[in-house]
């Protein structure tokens, strides 16, 4: 539902905003990538510099499956 997509979208900008190697301008896109009958899928786009990228990126995907799986919300992390 509407709520709940919210809800995720608040919730993943602010993990990603709590990483100081994020960039907080331009912000974060946390954007949908994709819906169906039984998903959506998000793509998760924070900025950082070319040296952070790498462990920004592993870092993230670790904390998204541990903060919203803590929340209840059924997570499956993948790079695109």
């Amino acid at each position: 539902d509407a709520g709940e997509l919210f809800r995720v979208k608040e919730l993943l900008l602010a993990l990603v905003l709590a990483d100081p190697r994020v960039y907080p301008s331009p912000a974060p896109a946390i954007e949908i990538a994709e819906v169906t009958e039984t998903m959506v899928r998000l793509h998760v786009r924070p900025w950082t510099s070319v040296e952070s990228y790498a462990a920004v990126a592993a870092e993230t995907m670790e904390r998204i499956r541990e903060e919203l799986g803590g929340a209840g919300i059924r997570v499956t992390v993948a790079f695109a």
